[in-house]
C-alpha cells in the first residue's frame, strides 16, 4: 500500500516498466509515503469505446492511499502524478489523440488488509 494502477488502451504504452518506475518514484518522494510499500501495475484494454468527441485512446491512473492524508497533500500528489503521465504521452496528449486522467482515492484503513 499505496497502489498505482494504470489502465490504457492497447498500443498506447510503449515501455510499461519506465512509466511505472517514474510513477513509483514520484509517489515515493512525498512525505508519509514509504517507497517499500508502493505497488504499481498496468492493465491494457483490448476492447474499449469512447464517447463522441472524446479521443479514441486513453490512459487512466488511479492512486489509492489509506485515508487520513490532508486534501492539500492529496492534491499535490495528484498534480505531480498527472504531470508524470502527461509528460510520458506529451505528443499524443497535446494533439488531442489521447485522453489522460488521474484519480487519487482513499482506502479505509479499517477494512484494508495486508
Amino acid at each position: 500500500m499505496p497502489h498505482i494502477v494504470v489502465e490504457a488502451s492497447a498500443g498506447v504504452v510503449g515501455d510499461a516498466s519506465r512509466l511505472l518506475g517514474r510513477l513509483t518514484s514520484c509517489l515515493s518522494e512525498f512525505e508519509t509515503i514509504e517507497s517499500s510499500s508502493v505497488k504499481s501495475r498496468l492493465f491494457t484494454a483490448n476492447d474499449w469505446v469512447t464517447g463522441d468527441g472524446c479521443p479514441n485512446q486513453f490512459v487512466h491512473t488511479t492512486v489509492s492511499l489509506l485515508k487520513g492524508r490532508e486534501v492539500a497533500l492529496r492534491k499535490r500528489i495528484a498534480d505531480a502524478m498527472f504531470e508524470v503521465v502527461r509528460k510520458e504521452f506529451s505528443i499524443s496528449y497535446a494533439s488531442g489523440e489521447l485522453a489522460v486522467t488521474l484519480e487519487v482515492r482513499e482506502m479505509d484503513a479499517q477494512t484494508y488488509r495486508k
